[in-house]
Protein backbone atom coordinates (compact mmCIF):
# COMPACT_ATOMS: atom_id res chain seq x y z
CA UNK A 1 0.00 0.00 0.00
CA UNK A 2 1.29 3.57 -0.95
CA UNK A 3 0.42 6.24 1.55
CA UNK A 4 -0.18 9.85 0.59
CA UNK A 5 1.98 12.60 1.01
CA UNK A 6 2.98 13.33 4.40
CA UNK A 7 3.29 16.37 5.33
CA UNK A 8 4.62 18.55 8.19
CA UNK A 9 1.33 20.10 9.47
CA UNK A 10 -0.51 17.43 8.55
CA UNK A 11 -2.52 15.22 12.31
CA UNK A 12 -3.14 10.99 12.24
CA UNK A 13 -2.55 9.64 8.99
CA UNK A 14 -3.88 6.34 7.79
CA UNK A 15 -0.89 4.35 6.53
CA UNK A 16 -2.59 1.16 6.98
CA UNK A 17 -1.84 -2.34 4.30
CA UNK A 18 -5.14 -3.43 3.06
CA UNK A 19 -3.61 -7.03 4.50
CA UNK A 20 -3.82 -5.97 7.92
CA UNK A 21 -6.19 -8.28 9.95
CA UNK A 22 -6.75 -9.30 14.17
CA UNK A 23 -8.08 -7.86 16.65
CA UNK A 24 -5.19 -5.63 18.59
CA UNK A 25 -2.05 -4.00 16.00
CA UNK A 26 0.92 -3.97 17.79
CA UNK A 27 4.09 -1.22 15.90
CA UNK A 28 7.63 -0.60 17.27
CA UNK A 29 10.11 1.17 15.71
CA UNK A 30 14.04 0.35 15.09
CA UNK A 31 16.64 1.77 12.91
CA UNK A 32 14.49 3.81 10.83
CA UNK A 33 12.31 0.67 10.20
CA UNK A 34 8.59 -0.05 11.22
CA UNK A 35 7.68 -3.14 12.51
CA UNK A 36 3.36 -4.54 13.23
CA UNK A 37 1.67 -7.36 14.56
CA UNK A 38 -1.79 -7.37 13.26
CA UNK A 39 -2.49 -11.17 15.52
CA UNK A 40 -1.65 -13.59 13.07
CA UNK A 41 0.96 -11.40 10.10
CA UNK A 42 3.71 -9.48 10.54
CA UNK A 43 4.77 -6.66 8.61
CA UNK A 44 7.91 -4.50 7.99
CA UNK A 45 7.84 -0.53 6.24
CA UNK A 46 11.28 0.24 5.37
CA UNK A 47 10.06 4.27 4.77
CA UNK A 48 8.50 4.86 7.63
CA UNK A 49 4.99 3.62 6.59
CA UNK A 50 4.75 4.65 2.83
CA UNK A 51 4.61 0.60 1.92
CA UNK A 52 4.48 -2.27 3.42
CA UNK A 53 6.05 -6.31 3.25
CA UNK A 54 4.30 -9.08 4.74
CA UNK A 55 6.69 -11.18 6.84
CA UNK A 56 6.34 -14.65 6.96
CA UNK A 57 6.45 -16.57 10.15
CA UNK A 58 6.16 -20.40 10.78
CA UNK A 59 2.73 -20.79 12.39
CA UNK A 60 2.80 -17.77 13.85
CA UNK A 61 -0.25 -16.52 15.54
CA UNK A 62 -0.78 -13.95 18.85
CA UNK A 63 2.44 -12.14 18.10
CA UNK A 64 3.99 -9.50 20.41
CA UNK A 65 6.70 -8.21 18.94
CA UNK A 66 10.59 -6.70 19.94
CA UNK A 67 13.69 -5.59 17.83
CA UNK A 68 16.97 -6.38 19.44
CA UNK A 69 20.15 -4.53 18.85
CA UNK A 70 20.55 -8.01 16.36
CA UNK A 71 17.41 -9.52 16.02
CA UNK A 72 13.30 -9.24 15.92
CA UNK A 73 11.54 -11.24 18.55
CA UNK A 74 7.89 -12.38 17.63
CA UNK A 75 6.20 -13.93 20.54
CA UNK A 76 3.16 -16.34 20.04
CA UNK A 77 0.75 -18.74 21.64
CA UNK A 78 2.14 -22.60 22.24
CA UNK A 79 1.63 -25.55 19.29
CA UNK A 80 1.92 -27.75 22.12
CA UNK A 81 0.85 -28.36 25.81
CA UNK A 82 4.43 -27.58 26.98
CA UNK A 83 5.75 -25.18 25.51
CA UNK A 84 5.27 -21.26 24.43
CA UNK A 85 6.55 -20.54 20.66
CA UNK A 86 9.08 -18.09 19.96
CA UNK A 87 10.34 -16.93 16.41
CA UNK A 88 13.90 -15.09 15.66
CA UNK A 89 14.95 -13.18 12.75
CA UNK A 90 18.49 -11.90 12.45
CA UNK A 91 17.59 -9.54 8.95
CA UNK A 92 14.57 -7.97 9.94
CA UNK A 93 12.12 -10.58 9.22
CA UNK A 94 13.12 -12.00 5.76
CA UNK A 95 13.93 -15.44 7.22
CA UNK A 96 13.44 -16.92 10.54
CA UNK A 97 15.39 -19.10 12.73
CA UNK A 98 13.76 -22.48 13.94
CA UNK A 99 10.62 -22.22 16.45
CA UNK A 100 12.73 -20.87 19.55
CA UNK A 101 10.03 -22.22 21.99
CA UNK A 102 10.44 -21.37 25.63
CA UNK A 103 10.85 -25.03 26.99
CA UNK A 104 8.37 -25.56 30.38
CA UNK A 105 6.30 -22.26 30.09
CA UNK A 106 3.05 -24.18 29.53
CA UNK A 107 0.36 -23.58 26.43
CA UNK A 108 0.23 -20.02 27.11
CA UNK A 109 0.61 -16.64 25.55
CA UNK A 110 3.68 -14.12 25.21
CA UNK A 111 1.77 -10.80 26.16
CA UNK A 112 4.82 -8.17 25.88
CA UNK A 113 8.52 -8.18 25.80
CA UNK A 114 11.01 -5.45 27.37
CA UNK A 115 14.63 -5.40 27.30
CA UNK A 116 17.31 -4.25 29.55
CA UNK A 117 20.85 -4.02 28.01
CA UNK A 118 21.13 -7.34 26.54
CA UNK A 119 17.95 -9.22 28.29
CA UNK A 120 15.24 -9.70 26.64
CA UNK A 121 12.22 -10.63 29.03
CA UNK A 122 8.72 -12.23 27.88
CA UNK A 123 5.96 -11.77 30.15
CA UNK A 124 3.21 -14.77 29.82
CA UNK A 125 -0.11 -14.50 30.32
CA UNK A 126 -3.12 -17.24 30.06
CA UNK A 127 -2.72 -18.93 33.11
CA UNK A 128 -3.86 -18.83 36.96
CA UNK A 129 -0.29 -18.00 37.65
CA UNK A 130 2.43 -16.88 35.11
CA UNK A 131 6.36 -16.58 35.41
CA UNK A 132 8.60 -13.98 33.21
CA UNK A 133 11.56 -15.88 30.91
CA UNK A 134 14.56 -14.17 29.90
CA UNK A 135 17.12 -14.59 27.22
CA UNK A 136 20.47 -13.15 26.60
CA UNK A 137 21.36 -14.96 23.80
CA UNK A 138 18.89 -12.60 21.18
CA UNK A 139 16.25 -15.49 22.05
CA UNK A 140 17.89 -18.95 21.57
CA UNK A 141 17.70 -19.66 25.49
CA UNK A 142 14.99 -18.49 27.85
CA UNK A 143 15.14 -19.16 31.66
CA UNK A 144 12.46 -19.09 33.98
CA UNK A 145 13.14 -15.36 36.35
CA UNK A 146 9.95 -14.64 38.20
CA UNK A 147 8.45 -13.21 39.57
CA UNK A 148 6.19 -16.26 40.84
CA UNK A 149 2.73 -16.82 41.80
CA UNK A 150 1.37 -13.77 39.89
CA UNK A 151 -1.86 -13.19 37.82
CA UNK A 152 -0.48 -12.67 33.72
CA UNK A 153 2.23 -10.15 33.24
CA UNK A 154 0.47 -7.60 31.00
CA UNK A 155 2.95 -4.62 30.65
CA UNK A 156 6.61 -3.80 30.54
CA UNK A 157 8.51 -0.66 31.11
CA UNK A 158 12.32 0.29 31.71
CA UNK A 159 14.85 2.47 32.31
CA UNK A 160 18.34 1.70 32.71
CA UNK A 161 18.60 -0.71 35.97
CA UNK A 162 15.37 -2.05 35.74
CA UNK A 163 12.55 -3.26 34.18
CA UNK A 164 8.72 -2.76 35.25
CA UNK A 165 6.15 -5.71 35.10
CA UNK A 166 2.60 -4.72 35.45
CA UNK A 167 0.45 -7.55 35.83
CA UNK A 168 -3.73 -7.99 36.14
CA UNK A 169 -4.04 -8.57 39.87
CA UNK A 170 -0.88 -8.14 41.33
CA UNK A 171 0.16 -4.50 40.56
CA UNK A 172 3.21 -3.33 39.57
CA UNK A 173 7.33 -5.25 40.39
CA UNK A 174 10.42 -4.29 39.76
CA UNK A 175 13.08 -6.32 38.33
CA UNK A 176 17.04 -6.15 38.63
CA UNK A 177 19.50 -8.21 37.11
CA UNK A 178 21.89 -8.69 40.24
CA UNK A 179 25.21 -10.40 39.21
CA UNK A 180 22.88 -12.91 36.74
CA UNK A 181 20.26 -13.25 39.36
CA UNK A 182 16.60 -12.47 38.93
CA UNK A 183 15.93 -10.08 41.79
CA UNK A 184 11.72 -8.69 41.83
CA UNK A 185 10.65 -6.18 44.48
CA UNK A 186 7.09 -5.76 44.90
CA UNK A 187 6.42 -2.11 44.24
CA UNK A 188 4.06 -0.20 47.10
CA UNK A 189 0.52 -0.50 46.50
CA UNK A 190 -0.76 2.12 48.53
CA UNK A 191 -2.93 3.95 46.66
CA UNK A 192 -3.47 1.63 43.37
CA UNK A 193 -6.91 1.00 42.34
CA UNK A 194 -8.15 -2.20 43.77
CA UNK A 195 -12.05 -3.20 43.44
CA UNK A 196 -13.29 -6.81 45.31
CA UNK A 197 -9.84 -7.36 46.94
CA UNK A 198 -7.74 -7.35 43.59
CA UNK A 199 -5.73 -4.83 42.15
CA UNK A 200 -7.03 -3.61 38.74
CA UNK A 201 -4.91 -4.58 35.64
CA UNK A 202 -1.96 -2.75 35.14
CA UNK A 203 -2.72 -2.34 31.17
CA UNK A 204 0.63 0.37 30.35
CA UNK A 205 3.87 1.06 32.05
CA UNK A 206 6.32 3.99 31.43
CA UNK A 207 9.08 5.81 32.96
CA UNK A 208 9.07 9.84 33.35
CA UNK A 209 11.77 11.75 34.91
CA UNK A 210 12.33 8.75 36.82
CA UNK A 211 9.48 8.10 38.17
CA UNK A 212 7.08 4.82 37.14
CA UNK A 213 3.85 5.76 35.58
CA UNK A 214 0.95 2.49 35.88
CA UNK A 215 -2.14 3.01 33.98
CA UNK A 216 -4.77 0.92 35.77
CA UNK A 217 -8.65 0.90 36.06
CA UNK A 218 -9.85 4.40 35.70
CA UNK A 219 -6.24 6.21 35.48
CA UNK A 220 -2.90 6.38 34.93
CA UNK A 221 -0.71 6.88 38.53
CA UNK A 222 2.79 7.78 39.16
CA UNK A 223 4.60 6.19 42.07
CA UNK A 224 5.52 8.33 45.02
CA UNK A 225 8.38 6.71 46.57
CA UNK A 226 8.70 9.54 48.91
CA UNK A 227 5.25 8.46 50.65
CA UNK A 228 5.36 5.21 49.36
CA UNK A 229 1.65 5.30 47.48
CA UNK A 230 0.47 5.64 44.06
CA UNK A 231 -0.95 9.09 43.33
CA UNK A 232 -3.12 10.03 40.25
CA UNK A 233 -1.77 11.51 36.97
CA UNK A 234 -5.03 11.80 35.27
CA UNK A 235 -8.35 9.86 35.49
CA UNK A 236 -10.67 9.06 32.29
CA UNK A 237 -13.43 7.29 31.66
CA UNK A 238 -11.84 5.85 29.13
CA UNK A 239 -8.94 3.04 30.14
CA UNK A 240 -5.32 3.93 29.01
CA UNK A 241 -3.81 1.18 27.16
CA UNK A 242 -0.18 2.26 25.93
CA UNK A 243 1.88 4.87 27.07
CA UNK A 244 4.86 6.49 25.15
CA UNK A 245 7.49 8.95 26.29
CA UNK A 246 8.88 10.77 23.21
CA UNK A 247 11.82 13.15 24.68
CA UNK A 248 9.79 15.78 26.90
CA UNK A 249 6.36 14.54 25.55
CA UNK A 250 4.12 12.04 27.18
CA UNK A 251 1.68 10.27 24.71
CA UNK A 252 -1.24 8.39 26.54
CA UNK A 253 -3.72 6.05 23.85
CA UNK A 254 -7.11 4.77 25.10
CA UNK A 255 -9.71 2.44 24.24
CA UNK A 256 -12.60 4.72 23.51
CA UNK A 257 -11.35 7.92 23.47
CA UNK A 258 -8.24 8.23 20.96
CA UNK A 259 -4.61 10.15 21.87
CA UNK A 260 -3.23 12.27 24.70
CA UNK A 261 -0.50 14.36 24.91
CA UNK A 262 1.38 15.92 27.60
CA UNK A 263 4.27 18.43 27.58
CA UNK A 264 4.21 18.91 31.45
CA UNK A 265 4.39 15.60 32.52
CA UNK A 266 0.96 14.96 32.59
CA UNK A 267 -0.12 17.97 34.67
CA UNK A 268 -2.38 18.90 31.35
CA UNK A 269 -3.53 16.75 28.58
CA UNK A 270 -4.70 17.78 24.85
CA UNK A 271 -6.39 14.96 23.06
CA UNK A 272 -5.18 15.23 19.48
CA UNK A 273 -7.44 12.92 17.36
CA UNK A 274 -7.38 15.11 13.54
CA UNK A 275 -7.51 12.17 11.20
CA UNK A 276 -8.29 9.20 13.23
CA UNK A 277 -11.03 7.18 12.85
CA UNK A 278 -10.62 4.38 15.32
CA UNK A 279 -10.24 5.79 18.89
CA UNK A 280 -9.07 2.73 20.37
CA UNK A 281 -5.73 2.86 20.69
CA UNK A 282 -3.33 -0.57 20.99
CA UNK A 283 0.05 1.02 21.19
CA UNK A 284 2.35 3.91 20.62
CA UNK A 285 6.16 4.01 18.88
CA UNK A 286 8.45 6.70 17.45
CA UNK A 287 11.48 7.11 15.22
CA UNK A 288 12.94 10.66 15.21
CA UNK A 289 10.37 12.76 14.66
CA UNK A 290 7.36 10.22 13.68
CA UNK A 291 4.98 8.91 15.27
CA UNK A 292 2.80 5.38 14.95
CA UNK A 293 -0.26 4.53 16.82
CA UNK A 294 -1.83 0.90 16.05
CA UNK A 295 -5.23 0.41 16.62
CA UNK A 296 -8.05 -2.40 17.42
CA UNK A 297 -9.37 -2.15 14.43
CA UNK A 298 -6.34 -3.18 12.36
CA UNK A 299 -5.29 0.46 11.33
CA UNK A 300 -1.51 2.04 12.04
CA UNK A 301 -1.90 5.82 12.08
CA UNK A 302 1.56 8.41 11.62
CA UNK A 303 1.80 11.91 12.84
CA UNK A 304 5.14 14.13 13.53
CA UNK A 305 5.59 14.50 17.22
CA UNK A 306 6.28 18.17 16.85
CA UNK A 307 2.91 19.07 14.86
CA UNK A 308 1.12 16.69 17.79
CA UNK A 309 3.17 18.87 20.67
CA UNK A 310 2.47 22.15 18.29
CA UNK A 311 -1.03 21.74 18.77
CA UNK A 312 -1.17 22.19 22.54
CA UNK A 313 -0.36 25.91 22.83
CA UNK A 314 -2.75 26.93 21.07
CA UNK A 315 -5.31 24.92 23.50
CA UNK A 316 -3.59 26.33 26.38
CA UNK A 317 -6.32 27.85 28.92
CA UNK A 318 -5.79 31.54 29.18
CA UNK A 319 -5.91 31.02 33.12
CA UNK A 320 -5.36 27.93 35.22
CA UNK A 321 -7.94 26.76 37.23
CA UNK A 322 -7.33 26.81 41.34
CA UNK A 323 -8.69 25.03 44.45
CA UNK A 324 -9.46 26.45 47.63
CA UNK A 325 -8.65 25.56 50.31
CA UNK A 326 -6.02 22.55 49.73
CA UNK A 327 -6.48 20.86 52.58
CA UNK A 328 -10.13 21.40 52.65
CA UNK A 329 -12.84 19.83 55.30
CA UNK A 330 -16.14 21.07 54.21
CA UNK A 331 -16.39 23.01 50.52
CA UNK A 332 -13.99 22.98 47.86
CA UNK A 333 -13.74 26.32 45.85
CA UNK A 334 -12.59 26.41 42.42
CA UNK A 335 -11.76 29.83 40.63
CA UNK A 336 -11.77 29.37 36.81
CA UNK A 337 -12.90 32.00 34.03
CA UNK A 338 -14.66 29.58 31.74
CA UNK A 339 -17.43 27.36 32.89
CA UNK A 340 -16.58 23.78 33.95
CA UNK A 341 -17.51 20.24 34.70
CA UNK A 342 -15.51 18.82 37.18
CA UNK A 343 -15.39 15.39 38.41
CA UNK A 344 -13.96 14.24 41.89
CA UNK A 345 -12.52 10.86 42.26
CA UNK A 346 -11.13 8.91 44.95
CA UNK A 347 -7.21 7.84 45.07
CA UNK A 348 -9.01 4.46 43.66
CA UNK A 349 -10.51 5.91 41.15
CA UNK A 350 -13.87 5.79 42.35
CA UNK A 351 -15.98 8.96 40.98
CA UNK A 352 -17.05 10.56 43.98
CA UNK A 353 -19.02 13.78 42.50
CA UNK A 354 -19.76 14.98 39.15
CA UNK A 355 -21.06 18.71 39.07
CA UNK A 356 -21.89 21.28 36.28
CA UNK A 357 -20.98 25.03 36.02
CA UNK A 358 -20.39 24.80 39.69
CA UNK A 359 -17.51 26.41 41.35
CA UNK A 360 -18.47 24.70 44.58
CA UNK A 361 -18.33 21.39 45.82
CA UNK A 362 -19.55 19.74 48.96
CA UNK A 363 -17.14 17.16 50.47
CA UNK A 364 -18.03 17.18 53.89
CA UNK A 365 -19.40 13.61 53.66
CA UNK A 366 -16.16 12.05 52.31
CA UNK A 367 -13.54 9.88 53.82
CA UNK A 368 -10.23 11.82 55.09
CA UNK A 369 -7.61 11.28 52.30
CA UNK A 370 -6.21 12.61 48.86
CA UNK A 371 -8.82 12.96 45.89
CA UNK A 372 -8.24 14.28 42.01
CA UNK A 373 -10.70 16.54 40.63
CA UNK A 374 -10.73 16.80 37.20
CA UNK A 375 -11.70 20.30 35.42
CA UNK A 376 -12.74 19.88 31.77
CA UNK A 377 -12.96 23.46 30.41
CA UNK A 378 -15.17 25.03 27.18
CA UNK A 379 -12.27 25.17 25.09
CA UNK A 380 -11.66 21.98 25.64
CA UNK A 381 -8.85 21.61 27.94
CA UNK A 382 -8.51 19.54 30.88
CA UNK A 383 -6.93 19.85 34.04
CA UNK A 384 -6.11 17.74 37.19
CA UNK A 385 -5.75 19.06 41.01
CA UNK A 386 -5.02 17.13 43.99
CA UNK A 387 -6.43 17.76 47.29
CA UNK A 388 -6.49 16.56 50.59
CA UNK A 389 -9.54 16.19 52.62
CA UNK A 390 -9.08 16.82 56.25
Amino acid sequence: MMAGAFTANAQWQDVSYSGFAGSKTQVITHSGKVFVSNGYSLYRSNDMGNTWTPLSVYNGYFFTIIHTSAALIAGGGSSNADDTDVYVSHDDGNTWAANKSISGAGAYTINVFSALGSEVMAGLGGSITSDAFRTSDDGANWNSCGPSSVHEIRSFASDSYHIYAGTQYNAVYQYTNVSGSAVWVHLDTAGFPSYSGLFDNVSALCVVNGKVWAAAGPGVYELDTVLHKWTPITIESYSTTCLLVAGSTVIRGTYGNGIFVSRDTGATWYQDNTGLVDYNISSLAYSGDTVFAGSYGNKVYRSMLSALTAVAPLRTPVATCTISPNPASSVLHITSPDKITVDVFRIDGKLMAHETNNNEINISSFPAGLYIAKILKTDGGVEVQKFEKL
